[in-house]
């Protein structure tokens, strides 16, 4: 992929006259280095720079899925100006949201912002157009008949098969989880009509309140899936405020045994930290993984 310089990718988005008189380090996760660019014409542009081989693909998926998200009613997402190369390295630019104070009201605007956009992005079979990224992992989002066989084939077992690939596990693990997706069915919800379009990645640092209080999403890993894996990645590290969750089953309340599925949800992010991260993963991966196997 040819990627224009980040100038140029600036000049063709706000005009030839624009130049970056500014940039500033800011937190941009732990896969991506983030700057803060001010330009010329007094407007913030968000920088995402990676050194990943497929550094290119991650932000087209990523844009995609910021594409997606912007839905009348759902939560606010940045706009994405362009992908672009900078000494050798592609760089995701997007409107740059600053920050706002979390409040109550916050929580509760986003609750409902959320479930806004699950009950208005629909789609009658789980997957998506394209597969994705989550983190640096591939997601894979092959059509499937049912949420259930997407789930296992797609979300535990593909990772599965990779952990085991890169030795994370051993063939005693390895036997516990394929259990586990065998009996996916047994404990997975099947939908409520059709799929809801999901972030996909909704831990506390992908969202924040916008500088009027707006609730924000940020880092996307979009497909249409059952909208109960936005709740459950919600609480895995750390959860959002109360109002959060009470607002949103005032709007489309959860169904009857969200809480004994929640852990069987998050076992695909638990192992994603795991290929990601290593092995400090591994006894939460296989403690989660026992309660369904």
């Amino acid at each position: 992929m040819t990627l224009p310089s980040l100038l140029a990718c600036l000049k063709a988005h706000y005009g030839n006259d624009v130049t970056v008189v500014r940039r500033a380090s800011v937190s941009g996760g732990s896969i991506c280095a983030a700057s803060k660019l001010r330009l010329s014409n007094g407007e913030d542009v968000f920088a995402k720079t990676a050194r990943s081989p497929r550094a290119a693909q991650m932000f087209a998926a990523e844009r995609d899925g910021l594409l997606a998200l912007q839905v009348p009613g759902g939560p606010l997402v940045p706009t994405p100006i362009g992908i672009a190369e900078e000494e050798g390295a592609p760089v995701l630019l997007m409107a740059y949201i600053p920050h706002g104070r979390s409040t109550t009201a916050w929580a509760e605007d986003f609750g409902r912002a959320l479930a806004t956009l699950h009950r208005t992005s629909r789609h009658p079979a789980p997957g998506y157009a394209i597969d994705n990224f989550i983190g640096k992992t591939v997601q894979r989002n092959t059509w499937s008949d049912t949420w259930e066989s997407f789930f296992a084939a797609h979300r535990l077992g593909f990772l599965v098969e990779l952990a085991a690939r890169q030795r994370l596990l051993s063939r005693s693990d390895e036997q516990v989880l394929e259990r586990v997706v065998a009996r996916v069915a047994q404990w997975l919800l099947s939908p409520e009509g059709e799929m809801s379009l999901v972030h996909g990645d909704l831990w506390t640092g992908n969202a924040f309140p916008g500088p009027g209080g707006e609730p924000v999403f940020v880092d996307p890993a979009v497909y249409f899936g059952h909208r109960e894996v936005d709740i459950a990645m919600s609480e895995l590290f750390g959860r959002f405020p109360e109002a959060f969750y009470r607002s949103y089953e005032s709007v489309w309340p959860l169904q009857p045994g969200y809480a004994e599925r929640r852990d069987g949800y998050n076992l695909y992010h638990l192992l994603n930290h795991l290929i990601l991260f290593g092995g400090g993963y591994h006894a939460g991966v296989m403690a989660t993984a026992r309660k369904y196997a």
